[in-house]
């Protein structure tokens, strides 16, 4: 799209928000788009964007992921639940976004995962959507979810031909985790909640009932 609006005169930009911050974060300038599809950008004129550590330190460098947190005039309060609440003067500047991010080298934000999706084993943070991701190699209908005690690999019944522990050993190779704190869930159908998004919740309940 970037492309195509460079050949006929029009800008593309790429904006990334949230309802909280009413709700435009971050843009990533026309210029820029075509070279670097996977950066939400930079601050939008009047914010700030950083990226806090697990220690709650400001992250400076490339390529050190943390939790990306927005500070501007524009982030919301919340709801309110009664009438006076609305006459509360502003008490937020700040807006800890849930998104896992890091800066790439020439200074840009790239959102790297969610921190939901995001768990420690043996004191290393492990991307679950990475987790995810090799395991589709193998079984392209995967999901992927877990706990600070176990990764959870759930997949559908009809997808057979592929062994479980050849599955869990080539997983726990490239994670760098013992074989044994992977567990592999063979179910007649993945559980989806109503708005049709994998249910975690109820894949972790049947890994460990």
């Amino acid at each position: 799209l970037a492309i195509l609006g460079a050949d006929h005169g029009w800008d593309f930009y790429v904006m990334y928000g949230q309802t909280e911050a009413a709700p435009r974060m971050a843009f990533l300038p026309p210029v820029l788009a075509a070279d670097h599809p996977d950066c939400i950008g930079v601050a939008i004129p009047g914010g700030r964007l950083s990226i806090i550590d697990d220690g709650g330190r400001t992250v400076d460098g490339p390529g050190i992921a943390g939790e990306l947190v927005y500070a501007g005039p524009n982030v919301m309060m919340g709801y309110a639940t009664a009438p006076e609440d609305l006459a509360l003067p502003a008490s937020l500047s700040e807006l800890h976004t849930g998104d896992i991010a890091e800066f790439d080298a020439s200074g840009l934000i790239r959102i790297v995962g969610r921190s939901a999706r995001f768990i420690k084993l043996f004191g290393t943070r492990i991307n679950l959507d990475d987790v995810q991701a090799l395991a589709r190699e193998q079984l392209p209908e995967a999901v992927c979810t877990g706990t600070d005690d176990f990764v959870l690999v759930a997949h559908a019944g009809r997808d057979e031909t592929v062994d479980a522990a050849v599955l869990r050993d080539s997983l726990a190779a490239q994670l760098h985790i013992p074989p044994a704190s992977i567990t592999i869930l063979t179910l007649p159908d993945l559980p989806r909640l109503a708005s049709g998004k994998y249910d975690y919740r109820t894949l972790l309940a049947l890994a460990r009932p």
